[in-house]
C-alpha cells in the first residue's frame, strides 16, 4: 500500500468511527397510532447506554445518554392506580443527557391537510430546568429538531402535568418541514442527581390523528367521536381509557352554547373509574366523586373551528375474547341530543367505542404497512405445532395446524416463482388430514376509516384437491370472525403460478361490519391428505398496500413506476437485496394501451453490484442483466394494456464500502411518454424518489474496503 493508500485508508476509518460516535442508529419506524403506556416493559432494566438501545417490552422505543444519564423503568411510583410502570430519566453519574423516543410511519400523512396530536404526562421530581430539558419532533431522520413543549418553562414541582393534543402537524409546517416514514418524537432531560432530587418521568403517551366524527342534526354542526383511547386489547381487570372529542367544525355558523357530554349506561362488565374524567374545557359534574357512576361533563362554549376532550376511565372484567362496546351522548344549546360515533368504524356514524379482552397474548406482534414479503428474510424452517408460532426472521407473521404433527409449513428454497427468488412459503400435509393457517397479523390503525386496502400475492397449486377450507380470509381485529376474500379451489391452475391482485381488504371489512385495527389479520389457509407435490400450495410475494403510488409521467399517456426495495431490512455486507419495479397503465377514459415500454437501471453504486442472470419480467424481454459480464438492466415491456401492470424483479450484492446506504433509481419510457424515474412509494418527499437500501450498523466493529469493492467487517 503507498503512503498516499494508507492516509486514505485510515481517514474512511476515523470517519466511520465518528459516525458510530454521533449518529445514534433509532429502531425502525412503527405504525400510527402510538399510545405508550410503558406498562409492559421490564422492572429496574436500566439503561445507561450512549448509543440508541430498545426500551424492553415497548414497541419501537429507545434510550440514549451521554456519560452520567440513564432511563429507569419503575413500578413504585405511578401516574394512577394501575398504571404499573412508568418510565423516568434521572442523573446519577450527574450531567447526562437523557433521550427516549420512537420513530414513526407518517409517510401517509401531509401536514397541510392532517392533523396529528400528541398528548402525554410528566412528573417533576426537583428537576432544575435546563435548557435541553424539552420534547421535540423532527419530519424526517435528516431534518433539524423542532420545539414542541419545554419542560423547564412549565415546572409544576412534585406534580404530574397532563398534557392533550399537541397539535405536531402546525409544529412541522411552522419549521417547513413534513411527515416522512423515519419521524420521530423525543423527550430529553439533563441534570446532575438520581430521582428523587432530579429527574423527569413520562407515561401515557399517545400520537393519533385528529379525525371527523358524528354531527348533531342542527345548523351549528357540532361533532362528537368517541374513541377506545388504550387501542388494544385489556387483560381482565385492567383499565381502558376513553377519548371523546367534541368540535364545533369552522363553517361560520356560530359558537356551540353550553356544550355537554353524558354517559349513564356503561356496557356490562365496565365499571367508570372515579376521579379519571378530565375535561379540556368546563367542569366535571360527575364522574370525579368516590361514588360516581355516571359521566356528566359541561364543556361550556366551543368557539366556531374550535375541538375540546373529554377522557375518562373504566375497569373492564370477562373472559379472554369478551367484546364491550360503551357510547355516550352530546348536546348543546340549540342542539338536540346525539350520539358519539367511533370514527375507526366505518359501520355508520353513530357507532359505540368498542373494546375487548384480550387472548392469550397469541399474536404477540404485528407488521407495519405497507407490507411487501418475498419470505426472503424468515430463517429456513419447517412449522408443525398448533401454534399460532410466530415465523422466525419475519415481523407479524405466523403459523398454525389443526392436528400437529399432520399438517406442516415449510420455508423452502428448493422451489421458486423465479430465478434466484430465495423462498417460498409451502403448506403441505404429509401425515393425512389437517388445516394449515399461514397467518399475517399487520398494524392498519393509521389508515383513513373509507381508504382502500389492497392484497397481492402469488400461489402455487401442487396437486391440492380444492377442499372448501382452501381460501384466504382476512379479519378487522383478532378477536373477529373470519371474512373469506378468495378461493384457492374455485381458481385452481394445477401446477402453475397464478398472480391475485388488488383484493380490497377495507371493502371487504366494511360489507362485513367490521373494524380496521391495530390486529388485521390475513389467513392462507390450506387442507388435504397428502404431502407435496402431490397436495399442498406455496405462497410467495404477498403485499398490503393502499394503492397505487409512484412517480407519474407526463400527459396524456399515463404511467406509473414504483421501485421498492422487496427484502425491506437492513443488511450486511455480502447479502442480496431483492428490489421489484412495478409499471402501471392506470384505467382512464383514454383506455389507451402504453406502446414500446421499458425499463431501464444503468447506473449502479459502488455499494451494489447487479446479480447476473436475476432480472425476471412479468412480460416482455430482459435485454440486459442476464448476461456474462452485463453491468446494466434493460427489459423491453412491448405494450402495457391500460389498467394492466408490468413487474420487474433483480438482485443486488450489498458491498458495504464507506456509506451506511445506498439507493438505486430506474428510468421508464414509452412511445410518445418522455422518460421518466421511478420512485419509492415508502418515501413522501416526493414523486421521484430513489429507493434505499441500509446496511446493519455492528457496534464496536469497523469496515475495511478491499480493491475488488467486497468489504469485510472485523473487530475493534
Amino acid at each position: 500500500m503507498s503512503r498516499s493508500q494508507g492516509v486514505r485508508a485510515s481517514h474512511v476509518l476515523i470517519v466511520l468511527i465518528l459516525l458510530a460516535a454521533t449518529s445514534p442508529v433509532f429502531a425502525q419506524s412503527v405504525s400510527l397510532p402510538i399510545y405508550e403506556s410503558f406498562n409492559n416493559m421490564i422492572l429496574y432494566n436500566d439503561l445507561h447506554n450512549p448509543s440508541a438501545t430498545p426500551m424492553v417490552g415497548t414497541v419501537g422505543w429507545s434510550h440514549l445518554t451521554t456519560p452520567g444519564g440513564r432511563m429507569r423503568p419503575r413500578s413504585d411510583f405511578s401516574y394512577r392506580a394501575n398504571s404499573a410502570m412508568i418510565a423516568s430519566m434521572d442523573n446519577p453519574g450527574g450531567g447526562g443527557v437523557n433521550e427516549i423516543g420512537v420513530s414513526f410511519d407518517a409517510s401517509m400523512l401531509d401536514v397541510n391537510t392532517d392533523r396529528l396530536l400528541l398528548s402525554f404526562v410528566w412528573y417533576d421530581h426537583g428537576d432544575e430546568g435546563d435548557a435541553q430539558d424539552k420534547v421535540h419532533i423532527r419530519g424526517s431522520d435528516v431534518d433539524p429538531w423542532l420545539e414542541v413543549y419545554d419542560f423547564a418553562a412549565n415546572s409544576n414541582n412534585g406534580s404530574w402535568t397532563r398534557l392533550r393534543d399537541i397539535d405536531l402537524s402546525a409544529i412541522l409546517l411552522a419549521g417547513s418541514q413534513n411527515f416522512s416514514t423515519s419521524t420521530r418524537i423525543r423527550f430529553q432531560q439533563t441534570d446532575n442527581f438520581p430521582v428523587n432530587t432530579d429527574g423527569i418521568s413520562i407515561d401515557d403517551v399517545a400520537i393519533e390523528l385528529d379525525t371527523e366524527a358524528s354531527s348533531s342534526p342542527e345548523p351549528i354542526k357540532l361533532t362528537a367521536s368517541m374513541i377506545n383511547h388504550t387501542n388494544k386489547a385489556v387483560a381482565s381487570g385492567e383499565q381502558v381509557e376513553y377519548k371523546v372529542t367534541l368540535k364545533n367544525p369552522s363553517d361560520g355558523s356560530g359558537d356551540a352554547l353550553n356544550s355537554v357530554f353524558v354517559l349513564e349506561n356503561f356496557a356490562p362488565g365496565t365499571e367508570l373509574v372515579p376521579g379519571s374524567v378530565f375535561t379540556s374545557k368546563g367542569a366535571v359534574l360527575s364522574g370525579n366523586g368516590m361514588s360516581d357512576q355516571i359521566v356528566y361533563v359541561n364543556l361550556g362554549t366551543i368557539a366556531d373551528g374550535s375541538t375540546e376532550a373529554v377522557y375518562f376511565s373504566v375497569t373492564v372484567t370477562g373472559e379472554p375474547g369478551d367484546e364491550f362496546a360503551n357510547q355516550g351522548t352530546a348536546f348543546a344549546q340549540g342542539i338536540s341530543q346525539f350520539l358519539t360515533d367511533d370514527n375507526r368504524n366505518p359501520t355508520s356514524n353513530t357507532d359505540p367505542a368498542i373494546a375487548s379482552i384480550a387472548f392469550d397474548n397469541e399474536f404477540a406482534g404485528s407488521a407495519s404497512l405497507p407490507v411487501h414479503e418475498s419470505f426472503n428474510n424468515a430463517d429456513s424452517q419447517t412449522y408443525t405445532d398448533v401454534g399460532p408460532t410466530p415465523l422466525s426472521g419475519l415481523d407479524g407473521w405466523y403459523f398454525s395446524t389443526s392436528d400437529s404433527p399432520a399438517g406442516r409449513l415449510t420455508l423452502r428454497d428448493d422451489f421458486q416463482v423465479r430465478t434466484g427468488a430465495a423462498k417460498v412459503a409451502s403448506m403441505d400435509n404429509p401425515l393425512g388430514n389437517s388445516v394449515n393457517e399461514l397467518i399475517l397479523q399487520f398494524d392498519g390503525n393509521a389508515l383513513d376509516k373509507f381508504q382502500p386496502l389492497y392484497l397481492s400475492f402469488k400461489w402455487y397449486d401442487h396437486g391440492d384437491e380444492g377442499d372448501a377450507l382452501d381460501a384466504v380470509y382476512v379479519r378487522g381485529r383478532n378477536v373477529d370472525p373470519w371474512v373469506e376474500i378468495y378461493s384457492f379451489a374455485d381458481n385452481s391452475n394445477f401446477a402453475s403460478w397464478t398472480s391475485v391482485r388488488g383484493i380490497d381488504i377495507a371493502e371487504a371489512l366494511r360489507l362485513a361490519g367490521q373494524v380496521i385495527s391495530d390486529t388485521v389479520q390475513v389467513k392462507f389457509q390450506q387442507t388435504d391428505n397428502t404431502a407435496i407435490n402431490t397436495d399442498g400450495i406455496s405462497i410467495e410475494d404477498v403485499a398490503i398496500e393502499t394503492g397505487v403510488p409512484g412517480t407519474v409521467s407526463s400527459a396524456p399517456n399515463t404511467l406509473v413506476a414504483n421501485l421498492i426495495n422487496y427484502t425491506n431490512k437492513p443488511v450486511n455486507s455480502g447479502d442480496e437485496i431483492e428490489f421489484k419495479l412495478s409499471v402501471i397503465n392506470p384505467p382512464d377514459m383514454a383506455a389507451e394501451a402504453a406502446l414500446d415500454t421499458q425499463f431501464m437501471l444503468d447506473t449502479f453504486p459502488p455499494e451494489a453490484e447487479l446479480v447476473v442472470g436475476s432480472v425476471v419480467s412479468s412480460q416482455g424481454v430482459v435485454v440486459s442483466g442476464n448476461g456474462m459480464g452485463d453491468t446494466s438492466i434493460l427489459v423491453e415491456f412491448d405494450n402495457i394494456a391500460d389498467g394492466e401492470m408490468a413487474e420487474v424483479y433483480f438482485r443486488v450484492v450489498a458491498n458495504q464500502i464507506t456509506e451506511d446506504s445506498f439507493s438505486l433509481q430506474g428510468t421508464v419510457s414509452a412511445l410518445g411518454i418522455t422518460s421518466f424515474v421511478s420512485d419509492d412509494p415508502r418515501n413522501s418527499d416526493g414523486d421521484d424518489d430513489a429507493t434505499p437500501a441500509d446496511f446493519v450498523k455492528h457496534e464496536g466493529f469497523i469496515v475495511i474496503p478491499l480493491p475488488n469493492k467486497r468489504a469485510v467487517v472485523i473487530p475493534q
